[in-house]
C-alpha cells in the first residue's frame, strides 16, 4: 500500500548538516526573534512613564526638555491671571449680582475651573511654540532605540507640523471642552465639568503627542489619523498615563517633554510588533 505524503515536517538527521535540523523544504519560524506581542492599553499606560524615565536618566535631553517647560509655565501664568481677573466679573455681569452667597460660590468654582483649563490650554499652545525642540527629542529617543536617522527638516516646517498636530487635536476636543465649560453655568454642573475637562484635555494631548513621531516619518494627516484610531487602546492608555502624571507635583510641566519621549517609544513598539507579526 502506497504511503500518503507527509503533512508535517520531520527531523532530517541523515542529510542535513546539523543534527535535528528541520527538513530543508519546510518553512519554520525564525527562533532568533519571536513575534512581539501587540501593544495594548497597559503598554500605552507604561509608555508615558518609560518616556519620563528616559528623560530623567539622559542629561543630554534636558536642554531640549526645558524649552516646553518654560513655555508652558509662562502661558499658564498669563492665562491664570486673566482668569482670576475676568471670570468673577463675567459671572457677576451674567447673573446680575456679585454679593449673593450663591453668586460668590459660582464665581469661585468658575474661576477654579478656568485656572485648570488655563493649564490645558497652555499645554496645547506650548506644543507649536516648542515644536522644534519636541521633534528633536523624538529623534534623540529614536536614536537610542536603533532607528536610523531621519532627514532634518527646517525650523518653520517643524513649527508648521506641530501647529497642524495641535489644531487636529483641538478640532476633535473643542466641542467637548465647550460643552464642559457650559456646564459651569448649571447649578452643580462644576462638579461634573472639572473632571470632564480634565479627561478630554488629556485625550487630546495624548493624541497630539503620539502625532509627533508619526509626522516626522512624513505620514500624511489621513494616515496618521488611521494609525492612531487603529491603535486606539494603546493611545487611550497613553492618555491615562498623562492624566496620572499631571496629578504628580509639577507633573503637568513634564507632560510635553516626557510625553513625546514616551510617544516615540510607543510608536516604535507598535511598528516593531506589526513588523514581527507580518513575518
Amino acid at each position: 500500500m502506497q504511503r500518503p505524503p507527509a503533512t508535517f515536517s520531520e527531523p532530517n538527521t541523515t542529510s542535513s548538516p546539523g543534527v535535528g535540523a528541520p527538513h530543508p523544504l519546510v518553512a519554520v519560524p525564525r527562533p532568533d526573534r519571536p513575534p512581539t506581542a501587540k501593544p495594548g492599553f497597559f503598554s500605552g499606560l507604561k509608555a508615558l512613564f518609560k518616556g519620563l524615565s528616559t528623560l530623567v536618566s539622559t542629561p543630554t535631553l534636558w536642554p531640549l526638555a526645558l524649552v516646553p517647560i518654560l513655555v508652558t509655565m509662562g502661558l499658564t501664568t498669563l492665562l491664570s491671571v486673566a482668569s482670576v481677573k475676568l471670570v468673577p466679573w463675567l459671572i457677576a455681569t451674567t447673573v446680575g449680582t456679585s454679593t449673593a452667597w450663591w453668586s460668590v460660590v459660582l464665581q469661585v468654582l468658575a474661576t477654579v475651573a478656568a485656572i485648570v483649563l488655563s493649564l490645558f490650554v497652555a499645554l496645547g499652545l506650548a506644543q507649536p511654540f516648542s515644536g522644534p525642540a519636541l521633534e528633536r527629542l523624538v529623534r534623540r529617543v529614536e536614536a537610542t532605540l536603533g532607528v536610523p536617522p531621519r532627514p532634518e527638516t527646517p525650523f518653520l516646517t517643524d513649527v508648521a507640523r506641530s501647529l497642524g498636530s495641535a489644531l487636529l487635536g483641538l478640532g476633535f476636543g473643542l466641542p467637548f471642552l465647550v460643552l464642559a465649560l457650559l456646564l459651569n453655568f448649571v447649578p452643580g454642573g462644576s462638579f461634573v465639568a472639572i473632571p470632564l475637562k480634565f479627561v478630554i484635555a488629556m485625550v487630546v494631548i495624548g493624541w497630539d503627542l503620539c502625532d509627533y513621531p508619526l509626522s516626522i516619518r512624513g505620514m500624511p494627516i489621513g494616515e496618521r489619523i488611521r494609525f492612531i484610531t487603529h491603535h486606539f487602546w494603546p493611545v487611550l492608555g497613553f492618555s491615562l498615563g498623562i492624566a496620572l502624571a499631571a496629578m504628580l507635583p509639577c507633573g503637568a510641566l513634564l507632560i510635553l517633554p516626557a510625553g513625546v519621549c514616551g510617544a516615540a517609544r510607543l510608536v516604535h513598539d507598535i511598528e516593531e510588533s506589526e513588523r514581527a507579526r507580518s513575518r
